[in-house]
């Protein structure tokens, strides 16, 4: 299963993967995760509910506009960064 925001990507990387292990069956949901809502978790629940997940491979986040230290961030990004990770 894979999950991103970019439907174009997870097309791509499902092809990518039918073409290298034709016998391994790939699904995809589009979802952003700065922006979860009830509905998107409850798709996301429909979704995953019935696989058998072994790995997570987790790269969901949140970046900065620029190269900062932490402590020049405003409590706002903090703020952001905290709240995507405590959701996931």
């Amino acid at each position: 299963m894979l999950i991103s925001r970019s439907e174009a990507k997870l097309k791509a990387v499902q092809a990518e993967i039918a073409e290298q292990y034709p016998s391994v069956k790939v699904d995809y949901a589009v979802a952003d995760f700065s922006k979860l809502t009830p509905t998107v978790l409850a798709f996301l629940k429909a979704k995953l509910e019935p696989l058998d997940i072994g790995t997570l491979v987790n790269n969901v986040g949140v970046s900065y506009d620029f190269c900062q230290w932490f402590h020049e961030l405003s409590d706002a990004e903090v703020r952001d960064m905290l709240s995507l990770t405590l959701t996931i």
